[in-house]
């Protein structure tokens, strides 16, 4: 399960974090909310965020650019 967070980054919309400690995976999604966008926007964010939590979380190769 990745930890959402809530973040006021003006640099991107949104970011998927990943790290690694002993051993253990721990992933995150930041979302800004600096701007007032429209929900679509927000969701369409989340949904990006979650494949790339998907590819981390799985150890797939993500060589595409976006």
């Amino acid at each position: 399960m990745p930890n959402f967070r809530l973040t006021t980054t003006r640099f991107a919309m949104g970011a998927t974090r990943t790290k690694v400690l002993n051993s253990q995976k721990y992933i995150s999604i930041d979302i800004s909310i600096r701007y007032d966008l429209p929900q679509e926007d927000y969701i369409s964010t989340i949904v990006h965020e979650m494949i790339h939590y998907y590819i981390d979380y799985n150890d797939l190769q993500d060589d595409d650019s976006h």
